[in-house]
């Protein structure tokens, strides 16, 4: 039906994915905290500035640093390397130009001794070193998601080989089990063959296991089949399971016609309760009646399954059963959600009924 291991790994996996996320924005901020008291403590290039613009200087390199590695280098760097450069460039120069001018009157105020002459040179100067160490943090980056993107993309190829691998075996492993079911139905056919003289009655038998092993192999590896094909399965189950156990025995399986070649249901959906119902129904005067039917509202058609019988008085069946309905109940919840309704109870204390309504006739994993 679904894969349920498969399911129960994707959320550790997404958890993980989360954390290391987080771990990641951790550190980014760790980082700008220490770059941002390093100016603070050593702020040689731009004497005597305040706090305030030593933490405005850090957020304007920040922020040249993260619009090259989300915006620009993702648009520009694979198909116009050339473009990419002189944008980052010239966004690096912008970045150091404000950032001086920001400090430029406590520059001034600092060297107020100083010829206007010189003091141009002393500006020039500290534009000239606040570029260079812009540009290395910009280059910092930018070798940081040179990596990263070398990583992926080599985890990329990695999960690829590793695919491969899997489809291989998989092949492999699907071959093997062509043999087998080829082997099976080759030996009941012959026992059949060798039966159907002595007891014709055991012979269908063989015929009916064959058919309900073929519909097993055929479908329970595909995640939807028509509903057409389920009921053929359940009329076979019926007449495999309704034996010389049963006296007086009655068996009823209702459908009309519910267009059940539109309607897609998970493989196996109603076995459980099928077999159960053979399982703990009274030998003697038994009965079991089966209904399928799509009722249809106006405004929504809902697929409706029933399944009652009266039952034996045995604990050890009642716990059984109700192990065997929660397994049940586990895919349905993982295929319908909540677009399904399953109820199953004892009627009267010697019946047992079994209703599960449908509502997502179109259901998709």
């Amino acid at each position: 039906m679904l894969n349920s291991t498969l399911f129960l790994k994707m959320k550790p996996y997404s958890n993980k994915k989360k954390i290391g996320r987080i771990i990641e924005i951790a550190v980014h901020l760790l980082f700008w905290a220490y770059i941002a008291y390093f100016f603070i403590q050593n702020s040689y290039l731009r004497p005597r500035a305040s706090i305030t613009k030593e933490l405005l200087s850090v957020s304007l390199i920040a922020s040249a640093c993260y619009l090259n590695y989300f915006v620009i280098y993702p648009y520009f760097f694979k198909k116009r390397k050339i473009i990419y450069f002189l944008v980052s460039f010239l966004s690096v120069f912008i970045i150091s130009q404000l950032e001086v001018y920001i400090v430029t009157p406590n520059i001034k105020n600092c060297f107020k001794t100083v010829p206007p002459q010189m003091l141009q040179g002393v500006i020039y100067g500290i534009k000239r070193s606040v570029f260079v160490r812009d540009l290395a943090f910009l280059s910092f980056f930018v070798i940081l998601k040179l990596y990263t993107d070398a990583r992926q993309a080599f985890l990329i190829e990695k999960e690829k080989a590793l695919l491969e691998r899997e489809k291989q075996q998989a092949e492999i492993n699907l071959l093997k089990n062509q043999v087998a079911p080829h082997f099976l139905f080759n030996n009941l056919n012959k026992l059949h063959n060798d039966i159907e003289p002595l007891s014709k009655g055991i012979s269908d038998k063989i015929v009916t296991l064959s058919q309900l092993l073929r519909h097993i192999i055929n479908h329970s590896s595909q995640n939807f089949i028509p509903l057409s094909k389920e009921i053929e399965f359940i009329d076979n189950l019926i007449l495999l399971e309704n034996d010389h156990r049963y006296t007086n025995l009655d068996v009823k399986f209702s459908y009309m016609d519910i267009g059940a070649n539109d309607i897609m249901v998970p493989p196996l959906l109603f076995e459980s309760f099928v077999s159960n119902a053979f399982k703990y129904v009274k030998r003697q005067d038994g009965y079991i009646h089966i209904n399928l039917e799509v009722v249809d509202s106006g405004k929504i058609k809902v697929l409706h399954f029933s399944c009652q019988n009266n039952i034996i008085e045995n604990e050890s069946a009642s716990t059984s059963t109700k192990k065997g309905i929660l397994n049940t109940q586990k895919g349905l919840d993982l295929i319908y959600r909540d677009t399904y309704e399953l109820t199953a109870e004892k009627i009267d204390g010697n019946t047992f009924r079994v209703d599960l309504r449908l509502t997502n006739l179109s259901p998709k994993l």
